[in-house]
């Protein structure tokens, strides 16, 4: 319980700040599971896309890595949407934002890892025997 609390203040620190330094006010702060290693969490934000800003993923990071300590920084990605799934009370329903987030990089590593796979087969030389 202790563990799960201190996990809730750092997704509420890392919120805060970059919602101070992007000016973006939709942003979701997530740990996704490393699907290296199932054991460790990686933090990650889901962001609402703002019309009126236009930041990418990289300029976010960026911003992330010059104000977060190490432990905060967003080793799980930036994943944008076009709307925040909300509970019946109005609030974003953090477990739902989660699980899309999970779900997105778990599809991000299945496709770098087809990527790799297919440049690995073009670049290897056929040999004949």
């Amino acid at each position: 319980m202790i563990k799960e609390k201190e996990n809730d203040a750092f997704l509420i620190i890392i919120e805060q700040i970059l919602r101070e330094k992007t000016g973006i006010r939709q942003i979701c702060a997530v740990f996704i599971l490393d699907h290296n290693s199932n054991d460790v969490s990686l933090p990650a934000v889901v962001i609402k896309r703002p019309r009126e800003i236009s930041l990418t993923e990289i300029e976010i990071l960026e911003i992330a890595d010059d104000c977060l300590e190490n432990d905060l920084k967003l080793h799980g990605g930036v994943f944008f949407v076009d709307e925040f799934p909300v509970t019946e009370q109005g609030i974003h329903d953090r477990r739902k934002i989660e699980e899309f987030a999970n779900n997105f990089h778990r599809q991000q590593i299945m496709e770098a890892k087809i990527s790799r796979e297919l440049n690995r087969r073009k670049l290897k030389p056929y040999t004949y025997v």
